[in-house]
């Protein structure tokens, strides 16, 4: 039976055995929540390109010696929110505040600016939903403390555990089967689709258009280097040839193996011709390696002796 609840699931299976550039851009992008930053895309790229070694970047677990979580110890463990306690660094909320959530439904009311959507942005970096929710600073302190914030939970059986979360990392791989909303989402929701068309971002999809987004760019890297290296090519005299194939050198287009040798008969030369090549080429040779100079002072002195 097939377990896979989510897309992050898919990625991983796919990555299987694959290049360890792309098994790299796979496995970041599910750490990440799709938000792979531009200087690491750079790093793939380059082991891409010149197969340069490249290291997966280790995120920290749930507590320093704990074992990372995997996709398939997750799926299918219950896991629930215990409490929420906000130290500091987050806008409109006090500092060591704490909410405690119920089993089964928890509402938060209260006046606008009492700090009810800074518990949302918070609970969406952690699980790694819209990226555009970003945490706040607190407007109400001048001091400007890092994010701090403890959030208890109890997966499954197994006891309560607390993740510190400290806005430097989002998408929490303990909660990457949680779901949030909030009204922003409403705009895409409501939208009118047709029948065989359904909502399907919040099952991790759009993490395979941040992967397509990522391999576009590089496509067209790949595009410029080999326009760069074809400017490098050195101009090749093409009087001689026909115009296909002058258009070609011009063009800087591939040849056929025939069109090759075309050429080659066109611009080779026979045997003599390449004997008479490679003797120049050792005396070239041996007029390096000698000390020219002392070698004109002996000729202009034969020269000499020769007049007498």
């Amino acid at each position: 039976m097939n377990k896979k609840t989510h897309a992050k699931d898919y990625l991983l299976e796919y990555s299987e055995g694959k290049p360890e550039w792309l098994k790299v851009l796979i496995e970041e992008s599910i750490e990440t929540n799709g938000a792979i930053s531009e200087e690491r895309q750079n790093e793939i790229f380059e082991c891409l390109v010149n197969g340069a070694s490249i290291t997966k970047q280790v995120t920290h677990s749930i507590a320093e010696g704990s074992p990372q979580p995997t996709a398939d110890s997750l799926s299918d463990e219950k896991l629930i929110f215990k409490k929420l306690t906000h130290k500091c660094g987050v806008n409109a909320l006090c500092e060591n505040q704490t909410i405690k959530f119920s089993k089964d439904v928890t509402v938060l009311y209260g006046l606008n600016g009492s700090g009810k959507s800074s518990y949302f942005r918070i609970l969406n970096e952690v699980v790694g939903g819209n990226q555009e929710k970003k945490i706040l600073p607190n407007i109400y302190k001048s001091d400007n403390k890092d994010v701090n914030v403890l959030i208890e939970y109890e997966m499954g059986e197994k006891q309560k555990e607390t993740i510190t979360f400290d806005n430097k990392k989002r998408a929490f791989s303990e909660f990457k089967n949680v779901k949030v909303f909030d009204s922003s989402y409403l705009n895409g929701l409501l939208e009118s689709r047709t029948p065989d068309e359904t909502w399907v971002f919040p099952l991790g999809l759009h993490l395979f258009k941040h992967i397509e987004n990522i391999m576009d760019s590089y496509a067209r890297k790949c595009e410029q280097l080999k326009r760069e290296e074809r400017d490098r090519i050195p101009p090749i005299k093409t009087d001689d040839l026909r115009d296909e194939l002058k258009n070609k050198f011009i063009n800087r287009d591939d040849f056929s193996d025939s069109e090759r040798e075309s050429i080659i008969d066109c611009f080779g030369c026979g045997e003599t011709v390449k004997n008479d090549l490679e003797i120049a080429q050792k005396n070239l040779e041996n007029l390096l390696q000698s000390n020219y100079r002392d070698k004109i002072e002996l000729l202009v002195k034969k020269n000499r002796l020769c007049q007498i």
